[in-house]
């Protein structure tokens, strides 16, 4: 098959390139000669017609700075080509309009710009500052970011990318590197891969990139969020900073409660002071003993009683040693009024003092909304006019923990987790102290309120795994010294701190400034908190007293305390009067007495003191008694018949007292004498396995099969076996197990 040829003449035309006429630059000289050139033709029109040369002047300015604003990411050799072009063009432009431009000189001028702006074009196309590779590898001196990288640590920025890409397998890269200013260890910001988000990979992997490198015991490295998403800082700290005693700064009087940075704690491993928010966040502080909490406590008193709109309380169970360094002064008479203005050494008066809290936070609800509507807000503003109210319980194990029997110390819980639920808006919060961080001392629903976390030193990864989650990059060893720990505040995960050290001194100089400086409660306050708080310092001056102080000094009036208005009225110091009439005695509620003793229980009885086989005799000379079994109308006389509802209460007269568990039971409303077991435990303020546990202790057990109540069918009891073991136990037939007469109601 033939194909036809073009002719000659064609073929010849179409290999001939054609001519090109326009005026795109092909490369740096010929754009430096059309900018040349339409210089000049715009500088001979311009003098031809009279422009003035401001104009030029004017144009060569805003080209200088645009030129600045549009490329100031590039290096500083690029820029400066870029703004001397401005600067020359524009220069010359304004001469040319001036004197004209068919002169030898200013034509050479131009042409000399022109030359060189072309043969120094290449520095205005080196590329913008370079970022690490997506392995993570870095150039020597290499910009990264908006710092440079001097080459001493390029080398530890290339060697801890690759040990991130070894232990976590992700290829990060190097933005930014900063050294702390106490040289103890650097920060780096990382970008991450694209992808997914690799985070909390990183985070996880924070104990196993120390141990690579092999830091010492204090050491370690953390993680906290970058400038956005994706990017995250890496912390590296090379020395232990936490093993030094960092001494307390002094107080500041004045300021905010509102202020994020007003509450100071101690130092993180970069130097940088460690801070809490507690205008609105609950906090909870866990420490075994010897661990720096009270230390903490101490640092958080300080700083809260010194501000212009903060009143402390303090709450410790245990005698009150918290806050006896606080009220020192005032109890020597050196100040006019405590430094802590409300302090509870005993379960009694720790529950004047919930009471009273909840009852100034549900009265603030109200009295206070017209100024929220006034202020345009929905978080109550405080002032020393309205001062907020700061809780610190110091050993909470003793309230918050799951197995609290005593009526008095569950009605504190009760309010306590009350406060922390309304609180905080209102300005009433707490910080809450614990010896442990496990579910025993610890319910998960305070913890969940607390958004705040801290716990110093600890020996046991469990309890980090409790407070803080699991997996969140953290070990024992990386706070092991006294007064270290770690804290949690905000969006981050925890970080190491040292706490600062109060000494004895430091607290008694500071308490004599806050009691001078601090606000009082408003009248509002003092109003809804009643009695309890009016006669406050009366008791407090009492129980804080030693024995030999007590003795010379008028015993408090008695109080009533709240939830038990039934029963006596409390007497501080134990000075209550005798009652002559027993049986009455037996029928109250129990009496609180003076901290530190037993309360009388109407449940237990006293056995005598050569014991109750005293009078048994020799039982290998007794013969077995032979026993005639009793007609049936003897043995229904001998045993009592089946006890009603309204009977139980009377059982107290005759026989054996029957345990309060029986006798709350026996009082509730029973549907068909049958009642579902949850239902019969919410009734009785404890938990369905607790209930379980302490009839079982009785013989009393749930039915076999399950019945419906309701719509719903579920297991339960039936009321007849608790009449028939409360029956047995007033006879005498049955022995009251000692956690089944222990447990009262609240």
């Amino acid at each position: 098959m033939s194909t036809r040829k073009p002719p000659r003449t064609q073929a010849k035309n179409q290999a001939r390139p054609r001519a090109d006429w326009k005026l795109t630059p092909r490369g740096p000289f010929s754009s430096a000669g059309l900018g040349g050139l339409a210089l000049a033709v715009g500088a001979a029109i311009g003098h031809e017609f009279g422009v003035d040369p401001l104009w030029a002047v004017g144009a060569g300015t805003v080209a200088t700075v645009g030129t600045l604003a549009v490329h100031r990411e590039l290096g500083p050799a690029p820029l400066w080509y870029r703004m001397g072009c401005s600067i020359g063009a524009g220069g010359w432009l304004t001469w040319g309009l001036a004197a004209g431009v068919w002169d030898g000189a200013t034509m050479g001028a131009l042409g000399l710009g022109a030359l060189a702006a072309a043969v120094f074009a290449p520095i205005a196309n080196r590329p913008p500052k370079p970022r690490p590779s997506v392995t993570g590898a870095l150039d020597r001196d290499r910009p990264i970011g908006q710092s440079v990288v001097v080459r001493r640590h390029v080398v530890q920025a290339e060697e801890w990318v690759a040990r991130v890409r070894r232990v976590a397998q992700i290829r990060v890269q190097v933005l930014e590197f900063r050294e702390w200013p106490n040289r103890y260890g650097f920060s780096m910001l990382l970008q991450q891969p694209l992808g997914a988000s690799t985070t909390t990979r990183l985070v996880q992997a924070a104990v196993g990139l120390a141990e690579d490198k092999g830091l010492d015991h204090g050491c370690g490295v953390e993680f906290t969020p970058g400038t956005r998403r994706g990017t995250l800082w890496m912390h590296v700290a090379t020395v232990n900073g936490l093993a030094d005693t960092i001494p307390h700064p002094g107080i500041r009087l004045g300021g905010s409660i509102s202020d994020p940075d007003a509450i100071r704690l101690g130092q993180h491993r970069d130097g940088k002071t460690t801070t809490v928010a507690l205008r609105e966040s609950t906090m909870v502080v866990a420490g075994q003993k010897r661990s720096g909490k009270t230390g903490t406590l101490h640092d958080i008193t300080a700083d809260a009683g010194a501000l212009d709109d903060t009143i402390v309380f303090h709450m410790d169970l245990n005698g009150g040693g918290v806050s006896r360094a606080w009220l020192r002064p005032w109890l020597q008479g050196r100040t006019r009024r405590p430094a802590i203005d409300w302090a509870a050494s005993c379960p009694e008066e720790a529950l004047l003092m919930a009471h009273a809290l909840v009852a100034i936070a549900k009265d603030r609800k109200s009295t206070t909304a017209d100024l929220k509507a006034e202020a345009d807000v929905q978080l109550l503003p405080v002032s020393r006019d309205l001062p907020a109210i700061l809780l610190i319980l110091d050993e909470g194990k003793e309230v918050l923990g799951q197995k609290v029997t005593d009526p008095v110390v569950r009605q504190i819980r009760r309010l306590l987790e009350t406060l922390v639920d309304i609180g905080g808006n209102e300005a009433c919060n707490a910080v809450l102290s614990v010896l442990r961080s496990t579910s025993n001392t610890l319910s998960t629903e305070i913890l969940k309120q607390c958004s705040t976390r801290a716990t110093m030193r600890v020996f046991d990864q469990s309890e980090l795994d409790y407070l803080f989650g699991y997996r969140k990059g953290i070990t024992p060893q990386d706070a092991p010294e006294q007064g270290s720990g770690f804290l949690a505040a905000g969006p981050g995960g925890p970080r190491p701190f040292k706490a600062f050290f109060m000494k004895p001194s430091d607290i008694d100089t500071a308490a004599v400034a806050i009691a001078e400086h601090r606000p009082d409660l408003d009248a509002a306050a003092v109003a809804a908190a009643g009695e309890a708080y009016a006669s406050r310092h009366e008791r407090m001056r009492y129980l804080y007293a030693t024995p030999a102080q007590q003795a010379t000094m008028t015993p408090p009036e008695p109080i009533t305390l709240p939830g038990f208005e039934g029963a006596s009225p409390w007497y501080p110091a134990g000075n209550d009067p005798e009652d002559d009439d027993q049986e009455e005695t037996v029928a109250r509620l129990p009496i609180r007495r003076a901290p530190g003793t037993v309360a009388r229980r109407s449940h237990l009885r006293l056995l005598p003191s050569e014991g109750i086989t005293s009078g048994w005799g020799d039982l290998d000379r007794r013969r077995p008694a032979t026993r005639t079994p009793a007609a049936p109308a003897a043995q229904a006389e001998a045993r009592p018949a089946v006890v009603r509802a309204e009977q139980v209460a009377e059982i107290r007269d005759g026989g054996h007292p029957v345990p309060e568990l029986l006798e709350r039971a026996l009082e509730l409303r029973w549907d068909g004498g049958r009642m579902h077991s949850v239902r019969l435990a919410e009734q009785l303020g404890m938990s369905e396995h607790e209930l379980a546990a302490l009839l079982g202790a009785l013989g009393v057990t749930t039915l076999p099969n399950a019945f419906e109540r309701g719509g719903i069918r579920r297991r339960g009891y039936e009321r007849q076996t608790l009449v028939d073991a409360a029956s047995a136990v007033r006879v005498g037939e049955l022995e009251v197990p000692p956690e089944v007469a222990a447990w009262t109601a609240a």
